[in-house]
């Protein structure tokens, strides 16, 4: 009896170690969609398929190293540039191939997809998640005063930027520095005193630096074409607003004029642009320059560089965790050891054996000044690349100490139920030829006079509001007050 009892005993126990030992290497697989323009991925990779990468098994390797209690297998999803609802029908492609897929990019126009991180945040690994972000940028980032998103903290603020060719703003110190503070009298000056030269180009682009001549006084709302007033967070149609009205008016009286050469011969203008023959560069920059070192030095040695005042943080990439997720928990672990472990982040951001030279990467990839560079781990605390400033975590967070809250408006609108809308405004806006063509030197929807111009503006403002800008002006307009 005695030894039938041992041996059920035994047996028992053996059988109970082998469920703790089989417990124990039961590894879940987080399923991670990343965008396909993401600077590693092959360009013939087929979308919503897994990633075969060295990158990749080196991160899972590591995680095993770690314990961690899952692996991740990366997928990729197609960018729909063209509209909005195609890259809605690309997440519901994502959802028909992995309905439980865990992480993807948090993008505002398909909000509802996405779990709210607050209670992930307020977790001893959510805090730690939080001191790697510069506190402006976290604040930046978050929907409604919560968040919703993993941010990759990369830039630390926002500001215009001038470049002036040095000769010139020497030459003309006194009227330039008198001006500069204020878009509009800059290119007023610009209007009334420059005189075009074959050797050279007042600017090369006026027409899609609206967004940028702008930004000291209005925000622009992230994918759709409306943006909001400072001064009093209104929601304005840039097509009926005064002061949009006299930019459209003063560049296309620039652009007639052949400041950015629309009336040269093709070949002359492609050549002086080639050489950076211009004198004038305006854009909102989200890279000091003593942050980034990639500059041709011909620009360093060339430029005179003007920054604007207003500095406000960075609305940046993040990831988020779906709600069909049956790996919650796991997915924000391994996000947020992203955010804190250098190790998983240089993986993810350059490799498993990176050329190293003087403690910097030799990848010549600029990790630091786009969306779509190392976008899956974090930058700051990455080793530098060849384009950066080794000290880079130090001076974002600085940085972010100078940006103001006071003007930045926080456009984190959620747009899943006016994607339709958007389309219609921005298709109705492509196909009015105003700007696209603007500073064109082509015989194709060429217009030919100031006067034209504002007539297609007017035109435009008419269709707008025919469609229902007014209607969705609302909506987001309601959204900002319940932000505020």
């Amino acid at each position: 009896m005695k030894k039938k009892m041992m041996q059920f005993m035994l047996c028992f126990g053996l059988v109970l170690m082998s469920a703790c030992s089989s417990k124990e290497k039961e590894v879940n697989t987080i399923i991670w969609y990343v965008a396909n323009d993401e600077v590693w991925i092959p360009h013939e990779q087929e979308p919503y398929t897994s990633i075969k990468d060295a990158r990749i098994d080196a991160v899972n390797a590591y995680l095993k190293e770690l314990k961690k209690p899952y692996q991740v297998d990366v997928h990729v999803y197609p960018v729909q540039f063209d509209n909005l609802k195609n890259q809605q029908k690309a997440f519901e492609e994502v959802k028909k191939h992995d309905a439980h897929a865990d992480i993807l990019d948090y993008q505002n126009y398909w909000h509802d997809a996405f779990i709210c991180l607050d209670s992930y945040m307020d977790t001893p690994l959510g805090k730690q998640v939080r001191k790697e972000i510069p506190e402006h940028t976290y604040t930046a980032n978050l929907f409604q005063g919560k968040a919703y998103k993993v941010v990759s903290p990369k830039y630390p603020i926002q500001q215009s930027d001038i470049l002036i060719e040095k000769k010139y703003y020497q030459n003309h110190k006194q009227e330039i520095d008198a001006v500069c503070g204020d878009t509009m009298k800059l290119l007023a000056y610009w209007n009334t005193h420059y005189k075009q030269k074959d050797e050279y180009l007042l600017t090369d682009d006026f027409s899609s630096r609206i967004e940028d001549f702008m930004f000291e006084k209005y925000q622009k709302i992230p994918n759709t074409p409306f943006y909001v007033r400072r001064l009093d967070k209104k929601v304005i149609n840039p097509y009926e607003e005064p002061a949009f009205l006299k930019l459209y008016n003063l560049l296309s009286e620039m652009s007639m004029k052949g400041y950015s050469g629309k009336h040269m011969d093709e070949g002359k203008r492609e050549d002086l642009i080639s050489k950076d023959a211009i004198l004038f560069k305006y854009h909102t920059s989200y890279k000091p320059k003593e942050m980034i070192m990639y500059a041709p030095q011909r620009m360093n040695d060339s430029y005179v560089e003007l920054a604007g005042e207003l500095k406000i943080p960075y609305v940046t990439h993040g990831f988020g965790i779906l709600k069909d997720s049956k790996h919650k928990d796991e997915a924000f672990d391994l996000l947020a050891s992203i955010q804190t472990d250098a190790t998983l982040s240089n993986l993810l951001i350059y490799g498993d054996k990176p050329q190293m030279k003087d403690g910097k990467v030799e990848d010549g990839d600029l990790h630091a000044t786009s969306d779509y560079f190392g976008t899956m781990g974090n930058n700051l605390l990455a080793y530098p690349s060849v384009n950066e400033n080794a000290k880079k975590k130090e001076l974002v967070f600085a940085l972010d100490k100078e940006a103001t809250m006071k003007q930045f408006v926080n456009t984190n609108v959620m747009l899943d139920d006016m994607l339709t809308k958007i389309d219609e405004f921005n298709k109705i806006i492509n196909e009015a030829h105003i700007f696209v063509y603007m500073d064109d030197y082509f015989d194709n929807y060429q217009l030919t006079s100031t006067k034209e111009v504002m007539q297609r503006v007017d035109k435009l403002k008419k269709q707008l509001q025919d469609a229902g800008a007014a209607k969705v002006i609302a909506q987001l307009q309601q959204q900002l007050e319940h932000e505020g």
